[in-house]
């Protein structure tokens, strides 16, 4: 899983022997498929936990500290669950390095606009607070601790993680042998029923 920052939670497994031994035998382009295939059947249950666990400044009481000119700028962008998308390994950078490794990756998490913000979300952040101030209302949206508005105000310290992402990953991840497994037996049947040369 991964977001535009770079930050990135992953899950590890050992399939059993069984299945080990009938994916080495193979066509290489068939266990590329297979493994495609299982990893977005992964990513459905994925999106599904962390779209649920997904904060909401409406729910948390933030938005209430929002000026009227930030509501009317963020009020119409889209929820953080909103923007919970899969991206496979092919589409990513570093896709064609991959390719040619072997390797192949799905990531889960938020797309633009408002996912560049969940690394704040996930680890926490310096706290920079916006709202009326004592200069005046012109100056209202102005961060608290900017020099032009720092008067009887004091920087507001650091906003503690409310990690969402992690959670959802560590509550699903147990499902994850079992749908790769499934699909790709199934996908193996499948084939071998269309009369495909899998092996």
């Amino acid at each position: 899983m991964a977001n535009p920052q770079g930050f990135t939670v992953g899950v590890s497994f050992k399939g059993d022997l069984e299945m080990i031994a009938t994916i080495n035998n193979l066509r290489k382009s068939m266990v590329t498929k297979y493994t495609r295939n299982a990893l977005k059947r992964c990513a459905t249950p994925l999106k599904k936990e962390i779209r649920r666990r997904a904060p909401d400044s409406r729910n948390t009481g933030s938005r209430q500290y929002w000026s009227k000119k930030l509501k009317m700028r963020r009020g119409h962008e889209p929820h953080i669950k909103d923007v919970i998308k899969d991206r496979p390994s092919s589409n990513w950078p570093s896709g064609a390095i991959l390719r040619a490794k072997g390797i192949t990756g799905i990531s889960v998490g938020p797309g633009q606009g408002r996912g560049s913000i969940t690394h704040l979300l996930e680890r926490g952040h310096r706290g920079v607070f916006w709202g009326r101030n004592k200069v005046g209302a012109e100056d209202r949206d102005r961060p608290l601790n900017d020099p032009l508005t720092m008067r009887g105000f004091k920087p507001g310290g650091f906003v503690g993680p409310f990690p969402f992402m992690r959670p959802a990953l560590m509550a699903v991840a147990h499902k994850f042998p079992f749908i790769i497994k499934q699909t790709i037996w199934n996908g193996i049947e499948r084939d071998l029923r269309a009369g495909r040369a899998v092996f």
